[in-house]
């Protein structure tokens, strides 16, 4: 996937129609839809007001970290 050719609105739409598949709730599961898609999640403590939560894109994996002191 090459991500400098997407636009954001599409990428923004894509996004939406992903959540869309999970979400039978008002709280997306971002568990689910990280194990569908083989991403890794780390729950960690980065410090309150620095992040909420942030994706990482290092060596062809991506990476998603949850602050949780926030």
């Amino acid at each position: 996937m090459v991500i400098d050719n997407i636009s954001f609105s599409k990428i923004k739409k894509l996004a939406g129609n992903i959540s869309g598949l999970f979400n039978t709730e008002k709280i997306i599961p971002l568990h689910l839809i990280a194990e569908s898609e083989d991403i890794e999640v780390f729950y960690d403590h980065y410090e309150k007001g620095t992040f909420d939560g942030m994706t990482v894109y290092d060596d062809d994996e991506f990476y998603i970290h949850i602050n949780v002191d926030n």
